[in-house]
C-alpha cells in the first residue's frame, strides 16, 4: 500500500486497485464498490455514499440492504431536502 501511494505521489499518477480485501480498499483515497455489475457505492475520506443510476435506481450500502431485501417494498417520503425510505412488511397496506 505504501509503495502504491509513493508511486502516486512521486509521479502524479492514478493508481487503480481491484480487490476483494476491504482493508486494501479502505487504504485508498477513493473506493468504488461494485454490486451486480454496477457501481453500488462510493467512499471518499471514510464517507460512503450511494450512487444514483440513470434510471433513478439506488444500490443501498450492504449494511442497509439487509433492511430492504430484494423484491421488498419501501415507502419513499420526501422531507424537505432529504428522502426517507420506510420498509413495508409483507401484507402491510395503507399509510404508515
Amino acid at each position: 500500500m505504501e509503495l502504491l501511494r509513493d508511486a502516486r505521489d512521486r509521479w502524479g499518477t492514478t493508481v487503480v486497485v481491484v480487490t476483494h480485501d476491504a482493508e486494501v480498499g479502505d487504504g485508498m483515497d477513493r473506493r468504488l464498490t461494485m454490486r451486480d455489475g454496477r457501481i453500488g457505492a462510493e467512499a471518499r475520506r471514510g464517507e460512503q455514499v450511494a450512487v444514483i443510476g440513470r434510471d433513478g435506481t439506488i444500490q443501498l450500502p450492504q449494511e442497509l440492504a439487509e433492511t430492504f431485501p430484494p423484491g421488498g417494498r419501501a415507502r419513499v417520503v420526501r422531507r424537505g431536502d432529504h428522502i426517507e425510505l420506510h420498509p413495508i412488511a409483507p401484507g402491510q397496506e395503507g399509510p404508515a
